[in-house]
């Protein structure tokens, strides 16, 4: 649940923000599958879930399934927003911490990376 609301509020950072064609990767196969129909809904998720579907059509986004280990850069910042005091958030690739930087660039490159 409580990634399926992290999700919506990205959705809606998205919509304020106006950005379409947003491509959404998950670790949770559960939340995917349920997001695009493959899977019943808990009844406590079925309004977030609804909103995400209705956000990703609105808006042309699309939502696949990653792998745990394919994830470095979202574990980097997961790793960086738990150790901090505050909310950072960060609208622009040149924004992104520096320790991040290669990740990111090999992930836009669609290139693999390897967790330390």
């Amino acid at each position: 649940m409580v990634e399926a609301l992290a999700l919506l509020h990205g959705f809606k950072l998205c919509q304020t923000r106006q950005l379409s064609h947003v491509e959404i990767e998950t670790e949770s196969i559960d939340i995917h599958c349920a997001i695009i129909g493959a899977n019943r809904i808990p009844w406590a998720a079925d309004p977030v879930i609804r909103q995400i579907r209705s956000l990703l059509m609105q808006n042309n986004h699309s939502i696949s399934h990653v792998y745990h280990e394919a994830n470095t850069v979202v574990d980097l910042l997961a790793k960086l927003g738990n150790s901090s005091s505050h909310i950072d958030v960060f609208f622009d690739v040149s924004t992104i911490p520096s320790f991040v930087d290669g990740y990111l660039k090999m992930n836009m490159l669609g290139v693999s990376s390897i967790r330390h």
